[in-house]
């Protein structure tokens, strides 16, 4: 079961969003597509955390931005669900956060 997403000092700025992650099970390299889901062997989901303060110094500073995605806890993921058990063009995905004090 889940934990919590540590809201790290060195950030003042936390954005989130849930996401549909696709797990590809099986190599490709310009497919088409009409065969992409060929290749695609489930889902999962994630949170994408973004520290927008950290983002914009390393965009002045000319760092890579990827930076502010990167501390620890801030891309949790679920569990593995299997490709034929959901239809990703039809599937309703929800992110509720709980503040905490």
């Amino acid at each position: 079961k889940g934990g919590n997403i540590i809201h790290h000092k060195i950030t003042h700025d936390m954005h989130y969003e849930v996401e549909l992650g696709v797990i590809i099970g099986k190599k490709a390299s310009k497919i088409s597509v009409d065969k992409v889901l060929d290749h695609v062997s489930g889902y999962t989901i994630a949170i994408d955390v973004t520290c927008r303060d950290l983002q914009e110094q390393c965009k002045l500073a000319r760092s890579p931005w990827t930076l502010a995605k990167c501390l620890d806890t801030h891309c949790p993921v679920g569990s593995f669900i299997p490709f034929e058990q959901i239809d990703p063009f039809n599937t309703e995905i929800m992110l509720k956060v709980k503040q905490s004090d």
